[in-house]
């Protein structure tokens, strides 16, 4: 990966991406090379580009609790075939971090809802979601 961070426009994406979310009370409150983090009164939300694998993700929790949830998994729960096709979300050049970066927006757009609005039902759900439960060969 020869390319500088600034060139792949993770951050200008990420908040293009993630603008729908004012609607619902969300103010971007931090926005990085690597990292958009939205909060409302009741939920943050944060877009991530990985440090090294260059993954796009985005985890969530609610303000006052100490919890980060992977919006993967969540969807993993709730829509395994929309999850599917996000892929492995591995985005290193500018036009795979602006698709991806779209492409996971707009899950969390449809199916993340509930999530958004900080449905306390969602996130003592997702207490108990752990990633080996949809891999259970790798406990083998």
């Amino acid at each position: 990966m020869n390319q500088i961070r600034s060139e792949l426009r993770f951050c200008e994406e990420a908040q293009a991406a993630l603008k729908f979310l004012a609607k619902d009370g969300f103010e971007c409150i931090a926005a990085s090379e690597r990292q958009v983090r939205y909060e409302s009164a009741k939920v943050y939300i944060e877009i991530l580009h990985g440090f090294h694998d260059f993954e796009v993700h985005i985890v969530f929790g609610r303000m006052e609790k100490q919890e980060r949830y992977s919006f993967e998994l969540f969807l993993k729960s709730v829509n395994p075939a929309l999850e599917k096709t996000l892929g492995d979300r591995m985005a290193d050049t500018p036009e795979t971090v602006a698709a991806t970066v779209r492409a996971v927006s707009l899950a969390l757009q449809s199916d993340g809802q509930e999530i958004i609005i900080g449905d306390d039902d969602v996130f003592e759900c997702m207490k108990d979601v752990r990633w080996w439960q949809f891999c259970p060969e790798a406990l083998e």
